[in-house]
């Protein structure tokens, strides 16, 4: 409706600013590789599933031809909560043994694990690949096969802090 003569017009109706309730979702961090160890001990295993849940929108920028699949990581937080579920319920049932569905489910984890460790290696050598065009990054950027299958997450987040320290990838904005 038009305004009066003499009368101020109100302002427009001004929408809140959006607030991400986790500004730190999706950033990379750089994290001790022995509180990655310790933290997975305490958990029973359970963290590695986690910490890949936490970064996995910060991985998914990283390559657009790489992507990290819904499923692989659902699947590999799924597996390892599952597994430590199993392990424990065997363990008061059949001190010492596990049963077949809880090896099962292990196995599972495991090749969930290797795959995301290799999606993850792909990513990143694509993203120092971009970041410098001579090669040179890419080349030092998770090489080895051998050492992703090994130490999977361990490994990827070794060459996630050499990143940071060399100021190839953004740390958290505080």
């Amino acid at each position: 409706p038009p305004t009066p003569p003499g009368e101020v017009p109100a302002p427009p109706p001004v929408s809140p600013p959006r607030v991400d309730p986790s500004p730190d979702r999706g950033v990379f961090k750089r994290v001790s590789l022995l509180v990655m160890i310790l933290l997975s001990l305490v958990t029973l295993g359970i963290y590695p599933g986690a910490w890949l849940y936490l970064r996995r929108e910060a991985f998914n920028r990283l390559s657009a031809a790489a992507r990290l699949e819904d499923f692989l990581v659902y699947g590999v937080l799924g597996a390892n909560i599952l597994s430590v579920a199993l392990s424990v319920a065997d363990a008061g049932i059949h001190l010492g043994r596990t049963s077949f569905l809880a090896s099962l489910v292990s196995l599972a984890s495991f090749v969930l694990t290797v795959l995301a460790a290799f999606r993850i290696r792909t990513q990143l050598r694509d993203y120092a690949r971009r970041k410098d065009p001579s090669g040179l990054a890419a080349d030092q950027v998770a090489r080895s096969p051998l050492w992703t299958f090994l130490f999977s997450f361990l490994y990827i987040q070794h060459h996630l802090n050499r990143l940071l320290d060399a100021g190839l990838l953004e740390p958290p904005r505080n």
